[in-house]
């Protein structure tokens, strides 16, 4: 789990036994759902397309690990960078992925989208007053 495996554009994250989130550019979807159901007589599963359900946000720079733990109680300085997992940032589940030491994307439900940017923009403006 927590592990990320990529193959051109296409990335796939197992966050559970039997869990896997797929992110791929949209040229790339009807394909892959058309893969699914081929592969559905010997690998029985439910493929479901939620790609209008998230917004993704990005976080770089040197206090993003920092913003980030305004709302993530697990610790996420042991994130190896190319893994990702799911997470509560505050009240809110969100994937997390580390694509680099200091540069995170998080994978938020639009309907917890203003939650999660009013908690990011009140961390900002902390760094900005040097508190």
């Amino acid at each position: 789990m927590g592990s990320v495996e990529r193959k051109g554009e296409v990335e796939a994250l197992c966050l559970g036994p039997d869990e896997w989130c797929v992110l791929a550019p949209d040229k790339r979807r009807d394909a892959l759902i058309e893969a699914s159901r081929a592969a559905y007589a010997k690998i029985p599963h439910a493929f479901c397309d939620v790609s209008d359900r998230e917004v993704v946000l990005r976080l770089s720079g040197p206090e993003a690990l920092t913003a980030l733990t305004t709302g993530i109680a697990r610790d996420i300085e042991s994130m190896e960078v190319g893994s990702a997992a799911r997470t509560a940032f505050d009240t809110a589940t969100v994937i997390l992925w580390r694509d680099d030491e200091n540069s995170f994307r998080m994978d938020v439900w639009r309907s917890f989208l203003p939650h999660v940017r009013a908690l990011l923009d009140l961390a900002q403006a902390e760094f900005a007053a040097g508190l």
